[in-house]
């Protein structure tokens, strides 16, 4: 982190080929846009503005499920 390679390399480690199926949740605004520049989609914690590259931005880990209703249907 924060340069997408290394996202790349960990979704092939775990045999998956959609990194748009995969979420990464962080607090560093850099390792959010590398994420997200390798497709990955991506929650900004610890702030309730959305940095460049986030999906979301929740202040606690339980926003999420307010954040990203989808997640849950």
């Amino acid at each position: 982190k924060p340069d997408r390679r290394a996202f790349e390399y960990a979704l092939g480690r775990i045999g998956e080929e959609s990194a748009g199926a995969t979420m990464f949740l962080d607090d560093s605004a850099a390792n959010i846009k590398g994420a997200k520049d390798a497709g990955l989609q991506t929650v900004l914690v610890g702030s309730e503005s959305p940095c460049e590259g986030a999906d979301f931005a929740i202040e606690v880990f339980t926003g999420l499920r307010d954040a990203a209703p989808h997640l849950w249907q």
